[in-house]
């Protein structure tokens, strides 16, 4: 079980489930890679400690409340996506992290990722923040999903985002009260000045 580099978790089609065991109905197995996905479950996220080599893991659109990762070291890719999430507590043993997409959750406060070096993508659009915290050591991040939030001010942004400033390349905060700030293009230009994209309707290339 512990060289498992990928479990497929979704439900089998109907016309199948008669004819497996209630196990079965649950888990089903693909080939190797290094991805773990599950569809469509009441889910508590347990016992995936051996799952040691484990580097992806996709649990959108279940119910999930709280983040367990028990300590999974070799975890790149995290997906929580419209689950019950309040809080982000649960990711910060694991440092190999480069992307987490956590959108469409109640979270109210970025916390647990100071550890997380190697982050390069963070999605916590959709959520309850009104401001950002606990990333301002991080220096790789390139992509920063932040819209549909409440976040008032982009001075919090400058402060929250400082050590990514050069790195930085996409950010999105449309839909918070910062959005619109006065100069808010040219204010992020000013703070970020390497990036591409900004929002979802341009390019900083056609901004004036």
């Amino acid at each position: 079980m512990k060289s498992l580099h990928y479990k497929d978790c979704r439900r089998p089609p109907a016309q199948s489930r008669n004819s497996m065991s209630p196990k079965m109905k649950l888990l089903r197995w693909r080939r190797l890679t290094t991805c773990m996905s599950c569809k469509s479950l009441n889910l508590v996220m347990e016992n995936l400690q051996n799952f040691t080599k484990l580097q992806e893991l996709w649990l959108g659109r279940n119910r999930i409340k709280v983040i367990n990762l028990c300590g999974l070291s070799c975890i790149k890719k995290i997906s929580l996506q419209s689950n019950r999430l309040t809080s982000m507590i649960g990711l910060e043993e694991c440092n190999a992290l480069e992307e987490i997409y956590l959108s469409h959750n109640g979270i109210a406060k970025t916390e647990g990722l100071s550890k997380l070096v190697n982050l390069r993508v963070l999605d916590v659009s959709s959520n309850k923040l009104t401001s950002v915290d606990d990333i301002q050591n991080l220096t790789r991040l390139e992509d920063l999903w932040l819209n549909d939030n409440r976040i008032e001010s982009l001075e919090d942004i400058a402060e929250g985002v400082s050590g990514s400033r050069e790195k930085l390349t996409t950010i999105y905060l449309e839909n918070n009260p910062c959005a619109q700030s006065p100069n808010y293009n040219a204010t992020l230009k000013q703070i970020f000045p390497n990036i591409q994209q900004i929002d979802s309707e341009g390019k900083t290339g056609f901004w004036k």
